[in-house]
């Protein structure tokens, strides 16, 4: 009998869907609201709210062992990471950071390898080879593009994606035994902490959320949606399949981001989108195949 993965994977296409309408919120929040300031709110809101649903989990398996290894998730994988994201974000375009943000599965894959985590077969090499090389050609189109105009913001939301790949080898390397919710009520407690602490105000979103009532709705996506859900389900992804599985859906977020771009901004994609597109459904389908094939051989 095989292991069922069809909730992992409708679950990361939801994660996916979430940050990319981030990427579009936060850029708005981004003009009004300080980077410190909406990083620690999306922080402490989202989990204390976690905090408040999962409370017994994490009274249950919150042990003086794990601490360590859950703030240095929180640090790495969420206040560092959170700060040179809506960093980079102010300086670039929603699309050309989740462009980059793509390069999530080719560098988690490879340090999951390195640290002899995981492995690639020949299909999921294949995947994240062509994924590689899908987004370079995107890269190098949007140089041509654009010059310069947005290298520093580039530069600094591929910093992120560093972070965040050494997160999720934290989790994979001394947290797999832990919960996903727990994990996720830590990384977003314990980061949002240490921003508050460096000079993040909370009334910043308090004053932006009284304006009207999309506002409140923005603030609401931002600091509960995009974290509590998101962060839970993707852990919880992680913990039934690969890194290199579950960090591909990644490849999906800049059609996604530039079609909420299309819809709510008035953005026109472009045909270099649509072919990169292209390439990334093939590398999604590849790394896809050989999950499915890893989990048959396995029962």
């Amino acid at each position: 009998m095989t292991k069922p993965i069809f909730l992992p994977l409708l679950a990361s296409v939801f994660v996916t869907l979430i940050f990319s309408g981030h990427y579009l919120a936060a850029k708005e929040f981004l003009t009004i609201v300080p980077a410190l300031s909406l990083a620690a709110a999306r922080g402490i809101v989202g989990g204390l709210v976690l905090l408040a649903v999962f409370w017994p989990r994490v009274k249950a398996h919150i042990a003086p062992t794990k601490i360590i290894a859950l703030c240095a998730v929180a640090a790495v994988g969420f206040c560092c990471n959170q700060l040179l994201l809506l960093a980079g974000l102010q300086r670039t375009t929603p699309a050309d950071a989740a462009l980059i943000s793509s390069t999530i599965p080719i560098i988690a894959s490879l340090l999951a390898v390195f640290l002899r985590i995981d492995s690639l077969d020949k299909r999921r090499l294949l995947g994240v080879g062509l994924g590689l090389i899908t987004i370079c050609w995107y890269l190098l189109h949007l140089f041509v593009v654009d010059l310069t105009a947005h290298a520093h913001g580039n530069l600094l939301v591929f910093a992120n994606v560093f972070l965040f790949c050494g997160a999720l080898i934290i989790v994979k390397k001394y947290l797999k035994d832990v919960p996903a919710e727990v994990i996720a009520t830590g990384m977003l407690l314990f980061g949002g902490i240490e921003l508050l602490a460096a000079g993040g105000d909370l009334s910043d979103l308090v004053s932006y959320a009284e304006r009207d009532t999309n506002s409140l709705a923005m603030v609401l996506f931002e600091v509960i949606i995009t974290t509590a859900v998101a962060y839970t389900l993707n852990l919880w992804v992680l913990q039934r399949l690969s890194v290199a599985t579950t960090t591909v859906f990644n490849y999906l977020q800049p059609p996604f981001t530039a079609i909420l771009a299309w819809v709510f901004l008035g953005s026109q994609p472009t045909w270099a989108l649509a072919l990169a597109f292209a390439g990334i459904v093939i590398a999604c389908s590849l790394v896809l195949s050989a999950e499915r094939s890893g989990h048959r051989s396995d029962h």
